[in-house]
């Protein structure tokens, strides 16, 4: 796994345990656990969880490609042509928007957008001590050098800290990958989370198994006969 799609993993499994707090997915997610059809209204709902700060912070929308299918057939993207770029760029209420399928879509539509301000995620990368390694087989090939490049990555969303009673340093990682416990809470004002999560629905005929969303289990499959 490259270090880009590493990071990625992290920052949505950072993301999926920050809404798992009660106090930050009541102040910043609509939709979520009743999903209704893709609607420009509920876009505009969700994005009221910003408050009085929503039209000059809110810059990203990343939705899975299932859900951007949808948006070009309700017309609801539109697209800029920046000088001397080669391809435009897809936005929605200002907003850029990011096509990623690591965001998940269930066999009957139900997936959801991430909506981000500028900032929304405090991310470092360190080299630590002894963090580059070289080593040469010399016997394999002729001689191989096989350089190894470690890195700590820091990754949690601004206006949130650790909630130590929730986990633990020794059990962050796993807790972390498991994704069920509510790893942060809210610092200081939930307005100060730059992220908010709109649960939907698209039409199915734009979920494609192994494309777009998993290839359903087998037991699924009959049950859909």
């Amino acid at each position: 796994m490259t270090s880009i799609h590493q990071d990625t993993k992290i920052l949505l499994d950072t993301v999926k345990v920050t809404f798992n707090n009660t106090d930050i997915a009541t102040a910043k997610t609509y939709g979520v656990g009743s999903e209704k059809e893709l609607s420009a209204s509920d876009f505009v709902k969700a994005l009221a969880r910003m408050g009085d700060v929503m039209d000059n912070t809110l810059s990203t929308l990343v939705v899975n490609s299932a859900a951007y299918s949808e948006m070009r057939e309700q017309q609801l993207i539109e697209y800029l042509q920046p000088a001397g770029a080669a391809t435009p760029i897809a936005t929605y209420q200002g907003m850029s928007i990011i096509q990623d399928d690591s965001i998940p879509v269930a066999s009957d539509g139900t997936t959801y957008a991430l909506i981000f301000g500028p900032g929304a995620i405090d991310y470092a990368t360190a080299t630590p001590t002894n963090g580059l390694v070289v080593q040469r087989d010399e016997f394999q090939k002729g001689g191989m050098v096989a350089i190894i490049q470690k890195r700590l990555v820091t990754c949690h969303v601004a206006g949130t800290d650790v909630d130590l009673t929730q986990t633990k340093p020794d059990t962050y990682l796993a807790d972390l990958a498991a994704g069920t416990k509510p790893l942060f809470q809210v610092s200081y004002d939930p307005r100060n989370i730059q992220l908010v999560k709109y649960g939907f629905k698209v039409g199915t005929d734009y979920v494609v198994p192994t494309i777009n969303s998993p290839k359903a289990k087998a037991s699924e499959a009959v049950q859909d006969l």
